[in-house]
Formats: C-alpha cells, structure tokens, sequence
C-alpha cells in the first residue's frame, strides 16, 4: 500500500488554517526582486484619475490628477534651482546651461544681457547690458529643451586711448537681449558704443545710442537708455545708459558722468537691481570718476593710475572709464559685467 500522504491527513481543519496564515503573509528580511514595470509608449489613456503612461512626446512618464496629466519629474530642471519662495520654484543660470521643461506651462522671465567695458583716457563709462523682463507668467513654454545663452561682459578698452567692446547677448527661448554699448576711448573719434544701453562719450565725443529706448520698461523694445555726452573740452568722459536712466554728461567742471540707473526686479523672492550704467574716467588732478548707476555699474577711474573694478557679475552692469594722469598716461577702462537669465513658475 502507498504511503503517500497529503499534510491535509495529518492536520484538523483548525491546523490547517493556522498553517496557511504564516505561509500567506511571510516575512522578507533580505531586499524582494520583482519584473520590471514596463510601459508601453504611447498617447494618453482615459482621464481615470490615477492612472499612469509613458508620454513618448515628452519623454516623461506622467500620472492623471483630478484635473490634468502631471508629470511625476519635476516641472522643470537646468541651472540653480531654488525653492525657498513659498509657492514658486525658481531656476538661476549665471553662465549657459540648458533649461529643460517637462511639462507646458506659463512663466516669468528675467534675461539680462553682458554689460560693456570702459573707455580709457577720460573715457566714457559703458552702457549696461540689454534688460527683458516678465512679471505676468504669460510667457508659454512647451516640454522641450531650451538653450540658455548668458552674455560675458564687454573687456575694457586697452590703455592706450581705445574704447570698450560691447557686452554679450543673453537668450532664452525667443527672448533676446542685447550687449551693452562699449564706453568711449579718445582712439579714433571719443563717441561711445551703441547697444541696448549706449555707451557714454568720452571728453570730446557723443554718447552712444541705445537702439532699444522707446516702449515698455523690459520689453524688445526697451532693453535701455542712451549714453551721455561730452563736454567738448574739459577732460572727463560721460556714464553709460542703465536699464532705467540715461547716462549722465560730464560736465564743464571737470567731473565725470555717472553711469545710468538700472531697473529693479523681485523674481528671486526680493528687490534686486539689475543693469546699472558705468560711470566715466577723469583727468588724474582731483578730480573724480562718474560713479557707477545701481545695478552693479563700476565707477570710472579718478586717477589715471588705477585701472576700474569690472562691473559687478551678473547684473549686466557696465564698465567704468579709464582715467590719465597730468603727465598724460592712461590707464585701461573696466571690464563689464556678465549677464543672468532667471526662470520661475508656481509649483
């Protein structure tokens, strides 16, 4: 006779279910594997909240809320990203990058332009870098890729009479700003750059103009103001145009210009003043250089002996001018700022 027997022969009915309840719910102390979960590509499925897909388009794997497909990355990744605004997530890029959105939505933009360099030998201040700004997060994005272009500050013009160069253009999606205008040097003819900010003249010289002055503060067609001009002969340059002011003439009295204001914006959570004009270099005999316009503008040289601190980066703020001793040496103007695009939408 066959001894094979089922356990259910040597157990009650009671044993049995004890027996299946630790069998049914056992525990793991090492780490379960299971099959990968796979998705087929595709389009999105019936709005049953809840439900997932992978989204071939977009390349991003979503999940349906009550009212929209979410995806579950993040809205958007590239540059510095901050989040301590309540409510916002806010994207900082001081050099270029890449800013990739996940999803469609609305945003505001803030996109500053290089700001230019100082003109030397009494030169003029320069203009500051061209300023574009948003505040109603009606700027579209889609889920795509997008190239991010933060403009270098302008270098200064050499010590030997040579104005600034322009700043670096700044670029996010369709927004473009433009370089600021570089300052004027005595060589060839003391007339300051034109850019989105003009440059400011030197001593003899007119300012720069800037090509996009007219319209709405931040808009294509107001990235700054123009130049100032010289005085015609007494030995001082002119500030550069900011986002906000003109650049201020160097006067009859010796003094340099000052460099333009520039335009206060809070897209980071605070006031943070962007695109301030350089002031203009003066004749080393007592008298001052132009101060340079809020908005990281440098002050121009009052010396002749000491080339401008560069503009402060990130702000698209212009460089100061070179000054000249009595003695007649020059020194080179100040390198202008580098730009910033910033991004943020609510989260």
């Amino acid at each position: 006779m066959s001894r094979a027997r089922n356990l259910a022969d040597y157990v009650s009915s009671g044993d049995e279910l004890a027996l299946k309840a630790p069998l049914a719910s056992p525990t793991f102390t090492g780490i379960a594997t299971a099959p990968s979960l796979v998705l087929t590509p595709g389009s999105a499925p019936a709005t049953t909240e809840g439900a997932i897909y992978y989204d071939s388009t977009s390349d991003t794997v979503k999940v349906r809320t009550s009212s929209e497909w979410f995806p579950l990355q993040e809205k958007a990744i590239g540059g510095t990203v901050n989040t301590s605004v309540a409510g916002y997530r806010i994207h900082t890029f001081t050099s270029s990058g890449t800013f990739t959105a996940n999803t469609a939505m609305n945003v505001e933009y803030l996109v500053v332009a290089g700001g230019g360099g100082g003109g030397t030998n009494e030169g003029g201040g320069a203009g500051a870098g061209g300023y574009r700004a948003n505040e109603l997060y009606n700027f579209a994005v889609t889920a795509q890729h997008y190239t991010i272009t933060v403009g270098a500050g302008g270098a200064g013009g050499a010590a030997a009479s040579y104005g600034g160069a322009n700043g670096g253009i700044s670029v996010f999606s369709s927004i473009t700003a433009t370089g600021g205008g570089g300052g004027a040097g005595q060589n060839p003819d003391n007339n300051g750059e034109n850019g989105a900010s003009g440059g400011g003249a030197s001593r003899a010289g007119s300012a720069g103009t800037a090509i996009y002055d007219g319209g709405t503060i931040g808009s294509a067609a107001w990235q700054g103001r123009v130049g100032g001009t010289g005085n015609g002969s007494y030995r001082a340059g002119a500030g550069g145009g900011g986002a906000l002011t003109v650049g201020a003439n160097s006067t009859n009295t010796t003094t340099a210009g000052a460099g333009g204001d520039g335009q206060i914006n809070n897209i980071t959570g605070g006031d943070v003043t962007y695109a301030g004009g350089g002031g203009g270099g003066s004749w080393g005999a007592g008298n001052p250089g132009g101060s340079g316009g809020a908005g990281g503008g440098a002050t121009g040289d009052g010396t002749g002996t000491t080339v401008p601190t560069a503009a402060t980066a990130n702000t698209g703020g212009g460089g100061g001018g070179g000054g000249s001793t009595v003695a007649g040496a020059t020194v080179a103007g100040g390198n202008g700022g580098s730009g910033i695009v910033i991004i943020r939408y609510a989260i």
